[in-house]
């Protein structure tokens, strides 16, 4: 029995990929804390939002919440913010971002949901 959901394993086989005409800029929701939207697309049709959270750190650097792609202005501007210090994954769906963040950012400490290593 897997102990992945049934939306989880439809979305496995719905082969996911990121929809590349959705890339607006970071928007700040709140004095160091910005919303960066994107989107996801399906072999089944449809597309689902996504959202990566930044959240400005004491002393610099970003804490980075379900990593999102990262296209050359998202990187300068994380970059301009003393780059990426932490890349959580909260769940089995955000993780699909995390590698192209921990090449970019390779210092950045790593927090996954439980079993996502194994993924």
């Amino acid at each position: 029995m897997s102990k992945r959901t049934l939306l989880e394993r439809l979305f496995a086989v719905s082969k996911p990929s990121w929809v590349a005409a959705v890339h607006p800029a970071p928007r700040e929701i709140a004095p160091g804390l910005w919303s960066v939207d994107r989107a996801l697309g399906s072999r089944l049709g449809p597309q689902f939002p996504t959202r990566s959270l930044l959240v400005e750190l004491p002393g610099g650097g970003l804490l980075v919440w379900s990593p999102v792609p990262l296209d050359d202005a998202l990187r300068e501007f994380v970059r301009a913010r003393g780059g990426a210090r932490f890349l959580v994954s909260p769940n089995s769906f955000h993780y699909l971002g995390l590698a192209e963040w921990k090449r970019a950012f390779p210092d950045a400490a790593l927090w996954l949901a439980p079993g996502l290593r194994a993924r």
